[in-house]
């Protein structure tokens, strides 16, 4: 019985391990962490592009052969919209601005959304309380990698949870309705 727990346990940290490459919508390659997502659409590829752009969530961003490729524009991730409360989610989701590279791709009947270079700005306090806010840019793989290059327990909880819902939330694009 002994040997049958050893194997069990053994079997779920590898599982484990070899699970490690994608977690919600991101994907871990080369210790690098990106987000992407392919979402179906009704919509004509133009108006599909007329949405996105005008729903300043890109920064600067270009036109390059049918994709846009830009920059999200600083963003605090919706905890609150996944249900979490301010005390219970790591600070560096709270009380950053995060962006990234965005990738957009469109075929007909879909778009792909692939963010990379995701990190934060954190406001932190150096020294005295009456010393100025410092911002602290960071890459989201230092608190997201443990030491061994592997999401960390604390990404995986709510943190990977509460940036899928938020990214999912920007480029979720919905025909709109002709009510009059």
């Amino acid at each position: 019985m002994k040997n049958f727990i050893i194997i069990i346990i053994v079997a779920l940290l590898n599982g484990e391990i070899y699970a490690q490459d994608s977690l919600y919508n991101f994907s871990l390659s080369q210790e690098q962490i990106s987000w992407q997502k392919v979402y179906e659409t009704s919509l004509d590829i133009e108006t599909l592009t007329k949405e996105i752009l005008s729903s300043g969530v890109l920064g600067d961003y270009e036109i390059v052969n049918g994709s846009i490729i830009g920059s999200l524009k600083d963003f605090i991730p919706d905890f609150k919209g996944v249900g979490y409360k301010l005390t219970t989610v790591a600070s560096y989701i709270t009380q950053s601005y995060f962006t990234g590279t965005v990738i957009i791709d469109f075929k007909e009947g879909k778009y792909k959304i692939a963010i990379k270079n995701i990190g934060y700005n954190q406001k932190e306090v150096f020294g005295s309380p009456y010393l100025p806010l410092e911002e602290v840019y960071e890459r989201l793989e230092k608190p997201a990698l443990d030491k061994n290059g592997f999401y960390s327990r604390n990404f995986r909880s709510k943190p990977s949870h509460i940036l899928d819902y938020t990214f999912n939330n920007f480029f979720t694009v919905r025909p709109k309705k002709d009510d009059w």
